[in-house]
């Protein structure tokens, strides 16, 4: 398993709310405290653009760690998302980036991530889970079709989520040792793929 996709998190949810909330799928993510706002709409294509970063432990989310570091975009509309996710911090620099698709509850992205043991390509199917964000001052209005909600939750898959990793075109391929065990810290992150994927140095 990679960095951003090999980790579970230990949020809990309260009953109280005090930060409002948006309810979105953030590809790769479990549940926990993340801020968005809004910082860009495409109307024509009814898409809104999230800044995400960590939220508060108040209210809704009360995990005692901070286990979100960096920032991540996500772009979301009723059946697409794509995001961008950037750590630099003592460790290193880590990014990734991809797409996914959302259809009947499912979610199936293609993404692309690197660090300096350099870039590792992943695909994921599982059912898509929305959660609620924290949300901030907002610099864009969300776009009308998407109504501040995600898709509807699927059932469970029995099946269970469906994971390969790759190195470029090659055979699938573990990631270096060095990546797992940096996202032993932190939360796993953010279909059909829209031209090339991002280009990640």
């Amino acid at each position: 398993m990679t960095r951003v996709f090999a980790l579970s998190l230990a949020a809990v949810a309260v009953v109280c709310a005090v930060a409002d909330e948006t309810t979105l799928v953030v590809p790769f993510v479990d549940p926990q405290a993340i801020s968005a706002k809004v910082i860009g709409v495409d109307a024509g294509q009814a898409r809104t653009t999230y800044e995400l970063a960590q939220g508060a432990y108040t209210g809704t989310w009360t995990d005692p760690q901070g286990s979100f570091p960096g920032t991540a975009t996500l772009v979301e509309g009723a059946d697409y998302a794509s995001f961008t996710y950037v750590v630099n911090d003592r460790e290193g620099s880590f990014t990734a980036g991809g797409v996914c698709n959302f259809a009947n509850g499912q979610e199936t992205c293609v993404a692309v991530e690197a660090d300096s043991a350099g870039p590792v390509t992943v695909t994921h199917t599982d059912a898509a889970r929305p959660f609620g964000l924290q949300i901030l001052p907002a610099t864009g209005t969300p776009a009308p079709s998407q109504s501040n909600s995600s898709p509807n939750p699927a059932k469970s898959n029995s099946g269970g989520a469906s994971n390969t990793n790759s190195a470029g075109g090659s055979a699938p391929s573990s990631p270096s040792p060095n990546a797992a065990n940096r996202l032993t810290a932190i939360a796993p992150i953010l279909g059909a793929v829209v031209g090339a994927l991002l280009v990640l140095a």
